[in-house]
């Protein structure tokens, strides 16, 4: 049922974007549904493509980094949680995500 409903809802991002190619909202918005529905290649695309419209927002990197850190793609998840923190240093959730990261980087040594 869930899955359902991230269907539906990534279908109306989709269509919001034709009018609106570089809303950076919609892109993460959608990378967002993509990610519930599993769909981690597309949701990757749709953050790129969030955090290359608004470079200066480190929602879109935290957003990217969360995805390559749930692939296990450590150093690209770090280099996302390092560019957000580059915009705001006190950003609390590339904060949290970054001191994870690093705790399981050392555990995996």
């Amino acid at each position: 049922m869930e899955h359902e409903r991230y269907k539906e809802a990534a279908a109306v991002f989709r269509m919001a974007l034709e009018q609106s190619p570089h809303d950076s909202d919609l892109l993460s918005a959608l990378g967002h549904a993509l990610k519930e529905m599993n769909d981690l290649n597309q949701a990757e695309i749709y953050f790129r493509r969030a955090a290359a419209v608004k470079p200066s927002d480190p929602s879109s990197h935290v957003n990217l980094g969360a995805l390559l850190h749930l692939q296990g793609r450590f150093a690209e998840a770090r280099e996302s949680y390092s560019q957000a923190l580059g915009i705001n240093p006190n950003h609390s959730t590339a904060k949290i995500n970054m001191e994870r990261l690093e705790r399981t980087m050392k555990r995996r040594r």
